[in-house]
């Protein structure tokens, strides 16, 4: 009979201790990093980057990034302007 009580109450804590360890890990992370610039991006928020030129949203701990549509690195005297996302998307030519 002991032994059966004792059975009961180990289920129960090891019920309770798997839905805190469920409820934990569901909870949303608040902040998203980055790689690239080895930044921290807030969760909900919209960032605007110069290097690597993109735009980068975290949602629940998920980066979402926006890059420019054509990369002319490398190409003849196509020069990238400064200055964060979207501004450094665009190119002017300069030899």
């Amino acid at each position: 009979r002991t032994q059966a009580k004792m059975t009961k109450i180990f289920l129960v804590m090891l019920a309770v201790f798997l839905c805190a360890g469920v409820a934990h890990c569901a909870r949303k992370k608040k902040f998203c990093h980055h790689k690239e610039s080895n930044r921290r991006i807030p969760y909900g928020k919209l960032v605007y980057l110069e290097k690597p030129c993109e735009a980068v949203y975290c949602k629940n701990g998920q980066l979402r990034i926006t890059k420019c549509g054509e990369n002319r690195t490398g190409i003849g005297c196509w020069n990238r302007y400064s200055g964060e996302f979207p501004q450094c998307c665009r190119w002017f030519w300069l030899c």
